[in-house]
């Protein structure tokens, strides 16, 4: 869970470097990459938590891989601006965040199923004799 809050968090200073590296107003795209893609990362983490959309957060990988393949091709020859080094750094943590589990402190439901189960046959061995 803590990843998602995370990639909120990611998703919220996408959303507001556009203000804090001052884009160029003719550089429509990056613009649009850094507020657009803030606004579906932050709603794709934050309905991830959701336990019936638990995996909705893979698709903040596209996203990230979007917004690397954008920077990278379009930034230019080197060196690049603080807002390409910007977004090329977030779409790589977002990557990073993207593939742990929401919840991700738990183990996996068929562990806890057999496990109970065992305990569960074990206790009546005990009670039998």
């Amino acid at each position: 869970m803590w990843s998602r809050v995370v990639e909120a968090m990611l998703a919220c200073w996408l959303a507001i470097s556009p203000f804090l590296f001052s884009f160029r107003d003719d550089d429509t795209l990056l613009w649009v990459n850094a507020l657009g893609g803030g606004a579906a990362v932050a709603i794709l983490a934050l309905a991830s938590l959701d336990p019936r959309r638990d995996r909705l957060h893979l698709g903040i990988l596209a996203i990230a891989g979007w917004l690397a393949a954008h920077t990278l091709f379009a930034g230019g020859p080197p060196p690049v601006s603080a807002a390409h080094q910007n977004q090329i750094a977030v779409a790589l943590l977002l990557a990073m965040l993207a593939i742990l589990p929401t919840r991700s402190d738990r183990p996996p439901a068929p562990w806890v199923d057999f496990y109970e189960r065992r305990r569960g046959t074990d206790d009546r061995a005990r009670e039998e004799p």
